[in-house]
C-alpha cells in the first residue's frame, strides 16, 4: 500500500513539473476573433474581420488596407511587471505596398514587415528585441500602405518576454 501511495505521488510530481506554465512570458496574445479584440483601437484606417485564417488560427483573423494618412492603427498593451526583453510576432500576408507591426516604448521599437506579395499565410517574427523597463507604456502600431495604398491581413499577433 505504501508502494502504492508513493508511485502515485512520483506520478503527480512528474506530471507538475512537464507542465511548466509558460504563459506568464505571454504579455499579449490575440486571435481577432470578436469586436472586443480590437476595442481601443485608435486610428485613421478601420480593421476589418474577415473569415481568411491561417492554420490554428481561429475563425476571424484582422485585415488593414490603407493609405498615406496615418496612424493607421495604434492601441496600448499592458506594460511589463519588471525589466524585460521583448519580441513580437504574428501569422500574416500581404497585398499592394503590404504593411508593418511595431512595438514602441519611450526608449525604442521593434518592427517587422509583410510583404505585399506574400500571399500566402507565413509566420513572421521581429528580428530584434525591445528592453522594456518595468511599467513602462507599451504601443503597438499596424500600417499598411504609404504613399501607396497596401493591406495587411494579421492573426495570433503576440508579444512575448524574451528575457530579464
Amino acid at each position: 500500500m505504501r508502494f502504492n501511495y508513493l508511485l502515485l505521488v512520483i506520478f503527480f510530481l512528474a506530471v507538475i513539473s512537464c507542465n511548466k506554465d509558460t504563459n506568464d512570458e505571454i504579455l499579449y496574445l490575440n486571435s481577432f476573433e470578436t469586436s472586443s479584440d480590437t476595442a481601443g483601437w485608435k486610428g485613421y484606417c478601420p480593421a476589418v474581420f474577415v473569415d481568411d485564417t491561417p492554420e490554428n488560427g481561429g475563425e476571424k483573423s484582422v485585415k488593414l488596407a490603407c493609405g498615406c494618412i496615418g496612424p493607421h492603427v495604434y492601441f496600448d498593451i499592458p506594460s511589463c511587471d519588471k525589466d524585460c526583453y521583448l519580441i513580437v510576432n504574428c501569422q500574416g500576408k500581404g497585398a499592394g505596398v503590404g504593411g508593418s507591426v511595431s512595438l514602441k516604448n519611450e526608449t525604442g521599437n521593434i518592427s517587422l514587415g509583410i510583404d505585399g506579395e506574400i500571399h500566402d499565410w507565413q509566420f513572421f517574427q521581429a528580428t530584434d528585441t525591445l528592453f522594456c523597463p518595468a511599467g513602462e507604456k507599451l504601443t503597438m502600431y499596424l500600417s499598411a500602405g504609404g504613399i501607396a495604398s497596401g493591406t495587411i491581413y494579421l492573426d495570433m499577433l503576440k508579444v512575448e518576454k524574451v528575457g530579464e
